[in-house]
């Protein structure tokens, strides 16, 4: 289990929550987890392509393609028919950083570790 304490798979909302709060993820989660390995999944680039489309998400969007490649963000290919069930099906390999209220219930009802924002600011870990 130690390795997988080390997989961070970053859901779109977390993504996205980088932007709107002004809040640096991934030096957070370094500074809690030390060197961790960050992972999306291809499901999670299909929803960023579409939000980018739209003009109220374009700014984030583009926001978290550039840390993405930045932070050295690795594709985790998984079969599922959208990013939640992706998600899921590999909370148990890895910590989700999500906050969809509705995904970080499951998760943790699945005893996986969990990466929300705390308070718009601070990264908290369960």
């Amino acid at each position: 289990m130690e390795s997988s304490n080390k997989k961070v798979i970053v859901d779109t909302s977390m993504l996205l929550s980088i932007q709107e709060n002004n809040v640096d993820f991934f030096e957070q989660a370094r500074q809690i987890l030390g060197k961790p390995e960050f992972y999306v999944t291809e499901q999670v680039l299909e929803e960023l392509e579409k939000l980018g489309k739209k003009n109220s998400k374009r700014a984030g969007v583009a926001v978290a393609r550039k840390l993405l490649q930045n932070n050295n963000v690795k594709v985790w290919k998984v079969k599922a028919r959208n990013a939640d069930e992706a998600l899921e099906i590999l909370s148990k390999k890895a910590i989700i950083a999500t906050n969809d209220a509705k995904l970080r219930k499951k998760a943790l009802e699945n005893g996986s570790r969990v990466m929300f924002l705390r308070k718009r600011q601070f990264i908290e870990i369960s």
